[in-house]
């Protein structure tokens, strides 16, 4: 699995999108820096959702609308 993301992030060519590579880290199940989005105190309620629909579906992209 991790070598199918790998070779997705290759790929990426638009400019604006290459700069955010640096926030993707393939081996965290949500697929970003645990760094990004950190808050101080527990993990929010959705966290433990959304990390089984990723390994449920680890091929899929999650979109989530933090407000």
């Amino acid at each position: 699995m991790v070598t199918h993301w790998q070779s997705a992030l290759e790929r990426v060519d638009k400019p604006s999108a290459r700069r955010l590579l640096s926030d993707i880290d393939i081996r965290q199940p949500l697929g970003v820096r645990q760094q990004v989005g950190a808050r101080k105190g527990p993990q929010p309620p959705l966290f433990e959702f959304f990390k089984r629909m990723k390994k449920q579906h680890p091929f899929c992209v999650l979109l989530v609308r933090v407000r």
